[in-house]
């Protein structure tokens, strides 16, 4: 039986992906100046680098024939098709019909057979069946959206296309839709994609991870309550899963860092913080402290310490409380520092950058507060 959501003629079938000629899978090798702590100051398209834009250029002479890694989860589906984005051009440059997908080492490739150019590029100011993408044609977030089947249609006009061309092509996606649905895979299409990702990405992190079913619940939920109120759309799904799974830990008092979620995503640290906080204030919840004792009961584990040594660290901590000589600290911080002023008084043998490694602060941070915690 094919499950169909109410809606279901204006959802999404194909997929504009951004490409920007300057990243490391579209020259072939990183470029010394694609770094967000620099700035290129040669204007778009006069880059005399024999590397700049080689991906497009290969993809043109057919040399190339499957787009650049990153998880798309619709075009996992053979048949429909791919819009390329050029950054530099600011324009649809063509598109393709992918076959099939792959993934090797952790990466997603998607393959065509042929790459068709348009006459004339389309500018994403000029679609009007879709609000969404003359807002997104002056932001550099978004690296993939999904289009419906007029939006695809209105694309294929303003390329100039020969009308023989435009037809077969729209035939091309409806005979695929077809097969798709007597294959009963129609409704994964028709479904909200964050509740596909969220779907897969819970039962990847239940069995890699064995993280707690009523965890991934409550996550699920925020996502939900952050989708119906649009929260950050546009932003990749990784970063908005992976925020609101740390504020799931936070909330419910689950002593856990934020590198811990970091491994695990391709998120980074940062990023995930401030992500998290704005979730909160979005979402109006209250976000609990996190228990400096019962983080430092949960990371010594790793550092194969001795119970008394533990139990030391904690009592470090519950004499600082009351001398009121940590306030205003990170509780991260203070877990670390005690942990090594405890180490060191029970003559345990750990490496200071082993504690800072362990408790996701630095070296630096240890030395400048262990002399508050030494003398008690």
């Amino acid at each position: 039986m094919i499950v169909r959501v109410k809606g279901t003629k204006t959802q999404h079938v194909a997929a504009i992906v951004k490409y920007n000629p300057c990243t490391k899978y579209a020259r072939g090798s990183p470029c010394l100046y694609f770094d967000r702590s620099k700035k290129c100051d040669i204007p778009p398209l006069t880059c005399e680098m024999p590397q700049y834009d080689r991906w497009y250029k290969d993809v043109l002479k057919r040399k190339r024939k499957c787009f650049y890694p990153h998880r798309i989860r619709l075009l996992q589906n053979p048949g429909l098709p791919m819009f390329l984005f050029h950054v530099h051009h600011h324009a649809i440059m063509g598109e393709a019909q992918i076959v099939r997908s792959t993934t090797e080492n952790g990466k997603n490739f998607y393959w065509f057979d042929k790459f068709l150019s348009y006459p004339h590029p389309v500018q994403l100011e000029l679609l009007e069946t879709d609000s969404r993408l003359a807002r997104m044609a002056g932001q550099g977030q978004w690296r993939c959206v999904y289009i419906r089947q007029e939006t695809v249609e209105e694309i294929r006009n303003l390329s100039k296309l020969p009308d023989v061309k435009r037809k077969k092509l729209g035939k091309d996606l409806q005979k695929t839709i077809g097969h798709l649905e007597k294959r009963g895979l129609l409704y994964e299409l028709f479904r909200p994609s964050w509740q596909i990702y969220v779907r897969n990405e819970s039962e990847k992190l239940k069995k890699d991870y064995k993280i707690n079913e009523q965890i991934l619940a409550k996550a699920q939920k925020y996502f939900s309550a952050s989708a119906q109120l649009k929260l950050f759309a546009g932003r990749p799904f990784n970063e908005r899963f992976y925020g609101l799974l740390y504020l799931t830990l936070r909330m419910l008092k689950i002593p856990t860092l934020v590198n811990d979620i970091a491994e695990i995503s391709d998120v980074s640290p940062i990023r995930l913080e401030k992500l998290y906080r704005l979730f909160a204030r979005e979402l109006n919840l209250t976000v609990p402290p996190l228990d400096t004792e019962q983080l430092i009961k949960s990371r010594t584990s790793r550092l194969n310490i001795s119970k008394k040594t533990i139990r030391r660290a904690v009592s470090l901590i519950k004499e600082a409380k009351k001398r009121r000589i940590i306030i205003g600290k990170a509780p991260s911080s203070i877990a670390a520092v005690a942990t090594f002023v405890a180490c060191q008084k029970e003559g345990e043998k750990v490496k200071q950058k082993q504690i800072a490694k362990t408790f996701g602060v630095s070296t630096v941070t240890i030395q400048n507060y262990s002399k508050n915690l030494e003398a008690l």
